[in-house]
């Protein structure tokens, strides 16, 4: 059973700095990098490609997967330049949010949902017919759980830390 870290543990040093280059080298190297918006709300991470000592002239396309529109406005990801964003949201995402994502430079595509969250073969089929070839899958727990569930990846990159976390508060999302 893989278990995921609970949404109050520091996220911060639980990575070698071999890894943690190797993740951004792997940021680098992709059309685009795709989240959940419970990781940003959880998080504020900026996703963007920092390798030291090396210039990265265009940062990876952002999509979020964020059904109701939560996506903070103020969020460290509207921070970062050159780089293009775009959320799916559900069918019930209000007006005004979406132009307020429009306003701030995304584009939203309004997705179909199934039983599991947002259709992930509607996600797949437009980011195929804009280009987006690589596609990284930073998380949350069920994001990555439904691109498993749906076997809709080709690979499976995982990093195991130097510290054991888990117990009640961790979440299961897969048996490997």
């Amino acid at each position: 059973m893989a278990k995921l870290l609970p949404p109050v543990v520091n996220r911060n040093g639980l990575l070698n700095e071999e890894a943690r280059i190797d993740g951004h080298r792997i940021r680098k190297e992709v059309d685009g990098m795709l989240v959940g918006v419970g990781t940003i709300l959880a998080d504020d991470p900026l996703l963007s490609c920092r390798l030291p000592q090396e210039t990265v002239e265009k940062q990876p396309h952002l999509y979020i997967l964020d059904s109701q529109g939560r996506t903070p406005l103020d969020a460290t990801i509207w921070t970062v330049p050159n780089r293009e964003i775009t959320i799916f949201v559900g069918e019930d995402c209000g007006l005004e949010q979406m132009g307020a994502f429009s306003d701030k430079g995304a584009e939203v595509i309004v997705t179909p949902s199934n039983e599991r969250g947002l259709d992930i073969s509607f996600i797949l089929e437009e980011l195929g017919a804009r280009q987006c070839m690589s596609l990284l899958i930073e998380g949350g727990s069920q994001v990555v759980a439904s691109f498993v569930e749906t076997k809709s990846f080709d690979k499976l990159v995982t990093y195991i830390g130097n510290r054991i976390i888990g117990g009640i508060g961790a979440t299961p999302r897969w048996v490997v």
